[in-house]
C-alpha cells in the first residue's frame, strides 16, 4: 500500500484519478482488522517497528483470503465517502462539474448500482448481459470483493470504455423499480 498514485494523480490534478486511488487504498483498510494485522507484523519484528512495505504484503494477503476483512473495508470506503472528500481537498476549480463524465451524474450511478444490486446479482447482471461491451466486466471482479468495490470497478470500466448507456440499458431491464427511482437525476443537468 503506498501513497505514491495518490501523490502522481494530485500532481495531474486528475479529480477522478485522486478519488479512485483514495478508494482503493481505503478498500485496503479494514478497521480493527487491518490493525490486527499491523500489530502481528510488528510482533514479528521485536522491537524493531516494520515499516509500511513490510506490513503490506500480509494485509494485502489477508485481504484476498478474508471475506470479513473485505466487507470490512467495503463499508469503511462507502462510510467514508472518499470520492467526496478528494474532490474537497482538490478544490472547486479542479472538481468536474457536479462529478459528472460522459453526460452521466457519476455519484447517482455508483448509489443506483448499490442500491439495485447486490454483489451476487451485480456479478450476474454482467455475466448474462447481452452486451458484448460489458461481458470482460466479470473478469474484473474477484470471488472475495464486496458490492461497493465491484460498483467502483463497475464504474471505472464504463469510463473508460464509455459504456453508461450500456451499462443502464442493462440496469432498467433488471431492476426498472430502481432505475425509474434514480432516471430522473442520472444526467448532466442542461445549464444553457
Amino acid at each position: 500500500m503506498t501513497l505514491f498514485p495518490l501523490a502522481e494523480a494530485l500532481a495531474r490534478r486528475d479529480s477522478l484519478g485522486v478519488g479512485l486511488t483514495l478508494g482503493s487504498i481505503a478498500a485496503g483498510l479494514g478497521g480493527n482488522l487491518l490493525a490486527g494485522e499491523i500489530q502481528r507484523g510488528k510482533d514479528r519484528a521485536g522491537e524493531d517497528c516494520p515499516d509500511e512495505g513490510e506490513v503490506a504484503p500480509d494485509v494485502e494477503a489477508a485481504l484476498a483470503t478474508s471475506q470479513e476483512l473485505r466487507q470490512a473495508a467495503d463499508a469503511i470506503l462507502e462510510e467514508l465517502d472518499l470520492v467526496g472528500l478528494a474532490y474537497e481537498a482538490l478544490g472547486q476549480a479542479d472538481r468536474p462539474p457536479g462529478g459528472y463524465a460522459q453526460g452521466y451524474d457519476l455519484t447517482v450511478v455508483r448509489d443506483l448500482l448499490l442500491a439495485a444490486f447486490s454483489a451476487e446479482e451485480l456479478r450476474g447482471l454482467f455475466t448474462y448481459t447481452s452486451s458484448a461491451g460489458l461481458r470482460p466486466l466479470t473478469r474484473e471482479f474477484s470471488p472475495t470483493d464486496g458490492l461497493a468495490a465491484m460498483v467502483d470497478r463497475v464504474i471505472r470500466f464504463c469510463l473508460s470504455r464509455a459504456l453508461f448507456p450500456e451499462l443502464l440499458r442493462e440496469v432498467q431491464q433488471a431492476n426498472p423499480g430502481q432505475y425509474a427511482l434514480f432516471e430522473p437525476r442520472l444526467r448532466e443537468a442542461n445549464l444553457d
